[in-house]
């Protein structure tokens, strides 16, 4: 497990309930085989992960914010993500959101993420 420190699971908590610009982003890591994606917020030009699913190969799915930061598993980035990285892409911020508010991530997760057969897996990024 990663250690937190408070003063951390404080900022991210600040940053997403912010009014700063969001963006959604997603990624497949080959390395694991895992599906991500992201919500972040620029904080003076940095992009800072507030959310972050994990889907991995065998369907297992991780999902952290500033309430739960932390697993066995993994956790959420502890630094500014470059979205220039290749293979990291831009989602439309109006399907992500419009998706949530129905219950489910997207209609079709082929808009979303390169593996379809994930979709009902993605109803988690839901946090409440």
């Amino acid at each position: 497990m990663i250690s937190v420190t408070q003063e951390y699971v404080y900022a991210i908590r600040a940053l997403d309930e912010s009014g700063l610009v969001r963006s959604y982003r997603r990624f497949h890591w080959d390395e694991e085989g895992s599906d991500w994606l992201v919500e972040t917020v620029n904080d003076d030009g940095e992009e800072w992960i507030v959310k972050q699913l994990v889907v991995e190969s065998d369907g297992t799915t991780h999902r952290y914010w500033w309430g739960h930061v932390d697993d066995e598993a993994g956790g959420l980035g502890d630094q500014a993500l470059d979205p220039s990285v290749p293979g990291i892409e831009a989602i439309d911020a109006q399907d992500v959101l419009r998706a949530v508010a129905k219950g489910e991530l997207i209609s079709s997760v082929r808009g979303v993420l390169p593996h379809a057969g994930a979709a009902q897996r993605y109803e988690c990024w839901r946090l409440g």
